[in-house]
């Protein structure tokens, strides 16, 4: 942790610079990574993975160190969306989360929620200290960190706060930790919040919250939404508390109105909770087989492979004249024993290509264990297109290859290297 701390100062320029800091720091790559420019990081990374050093170990041991330096070294608005996007890997980061939030600034505020979230700081005494902040960030920080009972009125008042980040931060705490009372205020921001973000927040919280007044009240809104906005509240009457209180009466209802995106999605939910029909595997198959694009895609895959009506359109959509749908089905197909042969050759033809479908093909062989797709994972890494490197390099690491991927920690795009080495982060929690 000493060494953490002194290099996060080091990196941040705070504090004298201490001849004997590199001591701490281990050779190659991840000394690169935490005291290096981008291009000896590449260097270094190149020569390690030539001479076949980066196994999943070192690839892994590359990426915390390649996180610890951007979270010390985030600036500005960039920066605290980098450092929110590490939530699915805080936890090996808590002590360069933690030393970066000791500042003043959005990053430092966003380094507590990250913190916060990821349950490796309590909730005290954020609330008190930062309720009436001037800086908004920090606003959210007491909004995230009021889960309490004595906090739910300053929550609640947060639902409404003037800035984005302290409204999300408000739902998210109540999520967390719901109280009844959040119920009205819930479904007028479902209705009101110019956000659609918070609206899917709010209405999933009164679907959490549950009870017949949220299912009535979410169906009251449901009339007056956009498509995103029903497809969340869909979502919220699937919630445990309000699918037993009319919940599954309304996620019939819209499953039962015809084909199209809100009918499928509400057979997934019902279907999630063990209450798909007949009727319903129908409303699955024909969106396979006519439905537009967008509703294609969804039956596809949440549909049950128990039924022959969804494996025959599934077979018919494997050979769409639109690759887009192609992939998709081909992967539902890979689990059943009876077409999963054939369902691979046709993967395998169309990953040999260079288009986006092709990078989505590799994936699911990929996601197989099928190295024949290796020579072209290499290839793509250093892809014109960010996320086909990104791509590219989470395959390769699924497979076992962390020289071919242990490059796009180096990546030009921040967002590149700092997501590649956080899904590598949050592999290890798995193994």
């Amino acid at each position: 942790m000493w060494c953490r701390s002194l290099l996060a100062r080091l990196v941040l320029g705070v504090g004298p610079v201490v001849l004997g800091v590199s001591a701490c720091a281990p050779p190659g790559p991840v000394r690169a990574a935490l005291h290096g420019t981008l291009a000896d990081l590449q260097q270094e990374i190149a020569a390690a993975a030539a001479a076949g050093r980066l196994d999943r170990a070192a690839t892994t041991e590359l990426a915390e160190a390649v996180l610890r330096r951007e979270i010390a070294s985030a600036r500005g608005l960039d920066g605290a969306s980098r450092v929110r996007s590490l939530r699915g890997c805080a936890p090996p980061l808590e002590g360069a989360l933690r030393d970066r939030a000791e500042g003043e600034d959005a990053v430092a505020a966003e380094a507590l929620l990250v913190l916060l979230a990821s349950g490796r700081v309590g909730p005290e005494p954020f609330v008190e200290r930062y309720a009436n902040a001037m800086d908004a960030p920090f606003r959210a920080v007491a909004a995230r960190a009021a889960v309490e009972d004595r906090d739910v009125l300053f929550r609640r008042a947060a639902f409404v706060d003037g800035d984005r980040r302290v409204r999300l931060a408000a739902f998210e705490a109540a999520l967390a930790a719901p109280d009844p009372g959040d119920l009205e205020a819930a479904l007028e921001a479902a209705r009101l919040d110019p956000d659609p973000v918070i609206q899917s927040l709010a209405a999933r919280l009164a679907g959490k919250i549950g009870g017949e007044s949220a299912v009535l009240g979410l169906r009251d809104r449901y009339a007056a939404m956009d498509t995103p906005g029903r497809l969340a509240i869909i979502e919220a009457w699937s919630q445990p508390a309000a699918f037993r209180t009319g919940g599954e009466r309304e996620l019939v209802s819209v499953a039962e109105g015809g084909a199209g995106l809100l009918s499928v999605a509400a057979v997934d939910a019902l279907a999630r909770r063990g209450r798909v029909t007949e009727a319903h595997i129908g409303v699955l198959s024909r969106s396979i087989a006519h439905g537009t694009r967008g509703e294609r895609r969804l039956a596809i895959a949440v549909a049950p492979l128990g039924d022959g009506r969804v494996v025959t359109a599934l077979q018919r959509a494997a050979r769409d004249p639109s690759p887009e749908l192609r992939v998709p089905a081909l992967r539902r197909l890979l689990e059943r024993p009876e077409t999963r042969k054939r369902a691979h050759e046709q993967l395998r033809a169309l990953g040999a290509g260079r288009s986006a479908v092709a990078a989505e093909a590799r994936s699911v062989l990929a996601a197989i264990g099928d190295r024949s797709v290796v020579p072209a994972l290499a290839r793509d890494i250093t892809a014109a297109d960010a996320a086909g490197r990104q791509l590219a390099a989470l395959d390769a690491f699924a497979l076992g290859e962390s020289n071919i991927a242990a490059r796009a920690l180096a990546d030009a795009e921040p967002r590149v290297r700092t997501q590649v080495a956080c899904a590598i982060i949050a592999a290890r929690a798995r193994d």
